[in-house]
């Protein structure tokens, strides 16, 4: 269950970090803001939808790690 900041973060970051590789493909998530943009002003990421994805899939995997490592 998803109940503490760093875990609903962890999910947020999680969701974009699968819309913007849709957006990659030529897709849409939503007719709202891109996950690029939210990407590039919430974690001040910047470059190319590629660029910003593979940084995203990095920082996911280190937030991951952390969520993991303080949950047990």
């Amino acid at each position: 269950m998803i109940t503490t900041k760093p875990q609903i973060d962890l999910f947020h970051l999680t969701v974009l970090v699968s819309a913007l590789r849709l957006e990659t493909l030529g897709m849409k998530h939503s007719s709202g803001t891109s996950a690029y943009s939210v990407l590039k002003n919430n974690y001040g990421l910047k470059g190319s939808r590629e660029f910003v994805l593979k940084q995203a899939q990095e920082m996911l995997k280190q937030i991951k790690g952390e969520v993991i490592k303080n949950a047990n």
